[in-house]
């Protein structure tokens, strides 16, 4: 990554306190100064207050700009915003494993306390399309949004647990809500928690922001980061060191927000949201904790506002040299400046050219016969599926020998890359046994280095080929899964499908009809598809691939009778029940633990006070006798309360368990229905009815919302 420009240091304060990463924001408490809160470690909130501080300073214990608030957990997310169109305050909402604190900074006092058994991954604020402010709380599997009053207004399941979360209109002109999550899914949500969009990304999603317009930033656990414009992905790169927090920021007032990026290494970053190149760069000492754009000095200008892990916090803005530059100036510079790293690069490349076809005129005339073949062989690549793998297959047109092969595919390697050396004697033809981690399409880089047994020169051979995302299934007769989904289909459709699989599967022949049923086996397990009267049924061994199978198919295909589909996977069913007892087994044993330590702890005070009126009357041995009992209270205290965190956290594992059996449920709808379906299994678990959502997710088919209210 280039430098770009050097950012200039506005001001540069100490908190004195560490910040923990991605525990940064920024809002204004009192409806107009702006207000830093860091989460510290030890369950500490810290609140820089600058439009507070007096003129003598002092250290962090005594200065009048610093307020530290306490609690008894570590906090796990930290976030600022308004949830009530009565008030511009904004609220400072905190959230850790089990609870969710809505702090009113101003007033000194608690808006919201709601206990979130899921836990808080992720927090944000804001509206989805015409609805209330709501606080969107990602959990373990889940998302919750709450109003100001702590009425939970929305509620949906993911695959996994719920790392990011933004607010923007992104694929429509109302805002909506996009998730990222571990599972590496980017997800955009409606209102009545619709899947609008969803993109498979390789590798977990860490971080979101919005942009302008309908643009947005997310960051990858694997140093990737890039930007979307809708389901367009715009550029994205990946680098060395991990993205620790995203903002968009208009650095040159063009009225565009650039991309600021903060990186583990002290970076801070402002590239081009459009193109991704950098325009400013500066370095921190310490590794970045979080950025946040705010007109924190009141000087009416925005600031790139930096916090570092050791707690200072540095303002950001131009360099010097450059504040005179009119709004439209900016842009111009960046433009030619753009234009011209471009022509520079186009003029390498041609003398890189010109000196290669050189070379390569000088080589030719001195080199051996193999090496002039060297210079116009190519290479063919199949791939096919093998025994619960691919087999690749590369071979060179003109017979020279194959010295390695080096295969590049992100999400597809552990380090994104393969390396198959080829022992002596190396052959012209080389078959690679390859593992695919999950049902994905892949795009495999393949560079094939060729040349002589003898020799030390070798000609670098490049192919790209594309892996479908079920190519790993092989035609066979299975018998019919236990399992299946099914919906109308209109004759008009069923080309398109036939279409579709013929696209993603790895067929020696194509398809041309679904009936009889086709039938396809892999290490994933055994699917068929096959046309039952109007019906279009997909069979699998398991709901999740059948699931897998009706998004791909109906993300690609429109199928307008796809919101009618039903299923039913009865090997589901014993799963489902073995976790649903769990829960019940271990809120009831919650229950009794959280009163015995209720008891025990009441004792324990009352033995306290008990030793300390026999030490008054002097009564020594009835004192020692009272402690001896109290140490045994508290020894007994000490068990049950790691007994109910063990229990906590198989509590925590079942539940993450159900909303991802959800989830697979949900799976199997399309559209509304889906949405329908998860509404429902929501209902059923306000109301503590485990049987009500057994049979619910027993039956195969959401029914209307009004039956499941009235049983």
């Amino acid at each position: 990554m280039n430098s770009g420009s050097q950012l200039s240091e506005l001001f540069s304060v100490k908190l004195g306190f560490d910040v923990q990463t991605g525990c940064v924001s920024v809002g204004k408490f009192d409806g107009t100064h702006p207000c830093l809160a860091c989460a510290a470690p030890g369950g500490k909130v810290i609140i820089h207050r600058p439009h507070h501080a007096r003129s003598d300073g002092g250290s962090s214990g005594n200065r009048s700009d610093i307020e530290v608030l306490r609690f008894n957990t570590e906090v796990t997310q930290l976030c600022c915003g308004t949830l009530s169109d009565e008030s511009e305050n904004d609220i400072l909402l905190i959230g850790s494993s089990d609870q969710l604190i809505g702090y009113d900074v101003e007033n000194n006092s608690n808006v919201l306390s709601l206990n979130i058994p899921d836990g808080c991954l992720s927090i944000a604020t804001g509206m989805i399309e015409n609805g209330p402010n709501l606080v969107f709380v990602g959990g373990t599997c889940s998302i919750y949004g709450y109003d100001v009053k702590g009425n939970d207004q929305f509620w949906t399941v993911t695959g996994d647990d719920v790392s990011a979360l933004a607010l923007g209109p992104f694929l429509t002109d109302s805002p909506e809500l996009i998730v990222g999550s571990r599972d590496a899914n980017l997800r955009i949500l409606n209102s009545q928690a619709e899947v609008l969009m969803e993109i498979t990304e390789h590798d977990a999603i860490i971080l979101l922001t919005k942009l302008s317009g309908r643009r947005f930033a997310f960051a990858l656990a694997n140093g990737t980061f890039g930007v979307y414009e809708g389901s367009t992905l715009l550029w994205s790169t990946k680098e060395k060191h991990h993205c620790s927090s995203l903002v968009g920021y208009d650095v040159n007032l063009d009225g565009t927000p650039e991309l600021a990026v903060g990186w583990t290494d002290g970076k801070v970053s402002i590239l081009s949201s459009t193109s991704g190149s950098v325009m400013f760069s500066y370095t921190l000492k310490s590794p970045t904790a979080g950025l946040v754009v705010s007109d924190y000095r009141l000087e009416n200008r925005e600031l790139l506002v930096a916090v570092s892990t050791d707690g200072r916090v540095t303002g950001l803005a131009i360099d010097s040299s450059h504040r005179h530059l009119t709004p439209t100036a900016p842009i111009i510079r960046e433009d030619l400046s753009s234009k011209l790293r471009a022509l520079q690069q186009r003029k390498k490349d041609l003398q890189a050219q010109v000196n290669a076809q050189s070379k390569q005129k000088t080589y030719l005339q001195q080199s051996s016969e193999i090496e002039r073949l060297m210079q116009t062989t190519t290479v063919k690549t199949s791939i096919q599926p093998h025994h619960g793998s691919i087999a690749l297959e590369v071979q060179t047109t003109t017979g020279i020998p194959i010295r390695a092969v080096v295969l590049f595919a992100e999400g597809m390697f552990e380090g994104e890359s393969f390396v198959k050396h080829c022992n002596d004697p190396a052959q012209s033809k080389v078959t690679i046994d390859l593992v695919i981690p999950r049902l994905e399409t892949f795009t495999i880089q393949v560079k094939t280095l060729a040349g002589s047994h003898s020799g030390h020169k070798f000609v670098v051979l490049e192919e790209a080929i594309t892996f479908p995302k079920f190519g790993i299934f092989t035609r066979a007769e299975v018998s019919e899964p236990n399992g299946a989904v099914k919906f109308p289909v209109d004759k008009a459709d069923i080309s398109a499908v036939i279409d579709w699989i013929n696209r993603n599967f790895l067929l020696h022949e194509p398809v041309h009809a679904l009936i009889p049923a086709i039938g396809f086996t892999s290490s994933f397990g055994n699917i068929f598809i096959v046309l039952h009267g109007q019906d279009l049924v997909i069979g699998a061994n398991n709901a999740e691939l059948a699931a897998t199978l009706l998004q791909s198919i109906t993300s690609e295909v429109s199928l307008n009778k796809a919101s009618q589909a039903s299923s039913i996977f009865p090997s589901q069913v014993d799963q489902l029940e073995v976790t649903l007892r769990a829960i019940t087994d271990l809120h009831s044993v919650r229950q009794r633990l959280s009163v015995e330590i209720a008891d025990q702890s009441n004792l324990a005070k009352s033995l306290l006070l008990r030793a300390e009126d026999y030490r008054l009357m002097e009564s020594f041995a009835l004192m020692r006798e009272t402690y001896a009992q109290l140490a045994d209270v508290n020894r007994d205290l000490t068990k049950t309360y790691n007994i109910r965190n063990t229990n906590y956290e198989e509590l925590v594992h079942q539940l993450k368990a159900l909303n991802q059996f959800i989830n697979r449920a949900a799976d199997l709808y399309v559209g509304s229905a889906r949405a329908e379906f998860i509404s429902q299994c929501r209902v059923a678990i306000k109301a503590n009815d485990m049987n009500k959502l057994l049979q619910l997710l027993k039956s195969g088919q959401p029914k209307r919302q009004h039956t499941i209210a009235n049983v």
